[in-house]
């Protein structure tokens, strides 16, 4: 017995046409006869061969992830990849396309770029970046000889022409700003990255720590001198320093865990009490172990998935621009107020 597609619509009483279109995800097949050819592809463990599929459609049903990423393979980390990967791929499998991982290394100079099998042969659909810090031009280059649809994750709008959809920096420092007046916080300090030139590798840091000192200004809120941390260097000593130079200040808003982490380090070897002074920008994949601590979690599920949703309505010939709109973080005050992604 040959289980085919052949096989499968006459076992589902429909015709290969309708069995093709379901294999293909296609919105024509109504639902009563898609669950009933869901029900016979699991009866009998049927698997599509994509292999044929692609050489017949010249589709691959794959979407590049390609993820800039500082350092090499064994030394760069960025957990905060699983959360704009688990967005993608779900919304993804939903049309029934796959995530292909594609880590780009680049040099902390950024001299060196190691470009990989992916850039010789053509191999997906489209291509969803994640600029992690910043996008040398070389890759773009690199990426622009593909000819695919493409769209990058929490990037800085270089170009008009760029899609790029990106974290809503000043509306989500705008809620963390008020949220903390309400709680009665009059004196603020921010710790974070160097961010002296307007072209920046952290213009989050010059738009979080800008859009504070600006709220401050207006609302009756101290805004103590901000400590940024050089590029590259131990964030230990400038925690230490900021502990013994703000003992008294209402919260200490932090650019990421690192930084958060090292400053609560800092106020234990001080002897000084930190709870609920600190807050920082989390990543989704911290939520397990926030446990009431407070945090302003950013949308990187989200972004994920409508980074997904723009590349399938491109590669659908009816590209979304409304996808590209910026989206704003929420307050996660405790365990209870987390959301999850559908």
């Amino acid at each position: 017995m040959i289980v085919n597609q052949k096989f499968i619509a006459e076992k589902a009483g429909v015709s290969q046409k309708t069995a093709s279109l379901f294999f293909q995800n296609s919105p024509k097949v109504a639902e009563k006869t898609r669950r009933k050819l869901e029900e016979v592809v699991k009866k009998y463990h049927y698997i599509p061969n994509l292999a044929a599929r692609t050489m017949k459609t010249k589709k691959f049903k794959r979407i590049a992830c390609i993820a800039v990423q500082h350092g090499t393979a064994t030394q760069s980390l960025h957990p905060q990849l699983v959360a704009y990967l688990n967005g993608a791929s779900l919304e993804l499998a939903h049309a029934g396309y796959s995530l292909i991982f594609e880590p780009v290394f680049v040099s902390p100079d950024k001299e060196d770029i190691q470009f990989h099998e992916f850039f010789t042969t053509l191999s997906s659909d489209g291509i969803l970046g994640i600029a992690g810090d910043c996008v040398p031009k070389s890759l773009d280059e690199q990426i622009a000889t593909l000819g695919l649809p493409t769209v990058w994750l929490n990037r800085e709008h270089e170009s008009p022409d760029l899609p790029c959809i990106m974290i809503d920096e000043t509306k989500t420092t705008l809620l963390l700003a008020e949220y903390l007046h309400k709680q009665g916080i009059r004196k603020i300090v921010w710790f974070g990255p160097e961010c002296k030139e307007i072209n920046t590798a952290h213009y989050s840091s010059r738009v979080r720590s800008q859009t504070l000192e600006t709220y401050a200004k207006s609302h009756d809120i101290q805004f103590r001198e901000p400590a940024f941390v050089p590029y590259y260097v131990p964030l230990k000593p400038y925690a230490e320093k900021l502990i013994r130079r703000e003992p008294d200040c209402d919260m200490f808003i932090c650019y990421n865990l690192n930084y958060r982490i090292e400053l609560i380090n800092a106020s234990i070897q001080e002897k000084i009490n930190m709870e609920n002074r600190v807050i920082h920008y989390a990543s989704a994949w911290e939520r397990a172990f926030l446990k009431g601590q407070m945090a302003m979690m950013l949308p990187e599920i989200e972004l994920g998935r409508q980074g997904a949703i723009y590349l399938l309505s491109c590669l659908n010939g009816k590209p979304a621009p409304a996808c590209l709109k910026p989206l704003a973080g929420m307050i996660f005050p405790n365990e209870s107020q987390s959301t999850t992604i559908k």
